[in-house]
This record gives structure tokens, C-alpha cells and sequence, in this order.
């Protein structure tokens, strides 16, 4: 009898699609682990970070419990206030590009819109 260890190496190894589903998921439990970390060591209510990076606490909320898959530029928000960086490697290519999210003196939401805008286009090919 095989383990659950066991079961999903094999399943995955044996599907591509589940595979590459698993990866996302994987990123963005990470992200939401990060996140929730951040705010209890910074003593920060969802109220109190979405209000730093201007959204509802509803919608962090609802990322926390893995309630949305929500777009590029509001994880970006996220890892922008939390002061972190992306690392994206490339398993294929063994290759990798690091990127960070720099919190500006302004907080100009138009600027901030056109730099995701910039990212989205380079990184996912818009």
C-alpha cells in the first residue's frame, strides 16, 4: 500500500496538467502563509494591511482563505508592502530572475497601475 508521499509523486509525475496545477497552488499558499506571518508579527488586522495597499479587507480576506485567485498587480501590492521579493525559476531553462517589489516615496495609484501594467506585459506576455 502505497503512502500519500508515495501517491502524489506518482500522480503527478503521471499528469502534467495536475502538475503544473499543484505549482500554482503551491505559490499561492506560499504567499498567503507569508502574508498572514507578516501581519501577526507586524500586529496588523486584514483592515489595517489592505488599508496599506488599497483594497477592501474583504478581498484579503478572501485571498487568505484561498477564496480568489486574484490578478498579478494585486500580489504584487501584497509583496510590495511586505517588503518582499519574487524568485522565479525557470526548471526548464535552469535559469532564474529575481523580482523585487520597491516601495516608492509616493504612492501614486496611477504610476503603481502603469508599472504592473509593465510587469504583466514582460512576464506574462500581453
Amino acid at each position: 500500500m502505497k503512502n500519500w508521499k508515495e501517491l502524489k509523486k506518482e500522480r503527478l509525475e503521471n499528469n502534467e496538467e495536475l502538475k503544473k496545477e499543484y505549482e500554482l497552488v503551491k505559490v499561492r499558499t506560499l504567499i498567503i502563509k507569508e502574508l498572514y506571518n507578516y501581519r501577526k508579527q507586524n500586529s496588523l488586522t486584514q483592515k489595517d494591511f489592505a488599508e496599506r495597499i488599497g483594497v477592501k479587507q474583504q478581498a484579503i480576506s478572501r485571498f487568505e482563505k484561498g477564496e480568489i485567485d486574484p490578478r498579478f498587480s494585486f500580489i504584487a501590492k501584497i509583496i510590495q508592502e511586505m517588503s518582499k521579493q519574487i524568485k522565479i525559476d525557470n526548471i526548464y531553462e535552469k535559469t532564474n530572475k529575481n523580482i523585487k517589489f520597491t516601495k516608492k516615496k509616493s504612492r501614486n495609484l496611477e504610476d503603481l497601475n502603469i508599472n504592473m501594467y509593465e510587469l504583466d506585459k514582460k512576464y506574462l506576455a500581453i
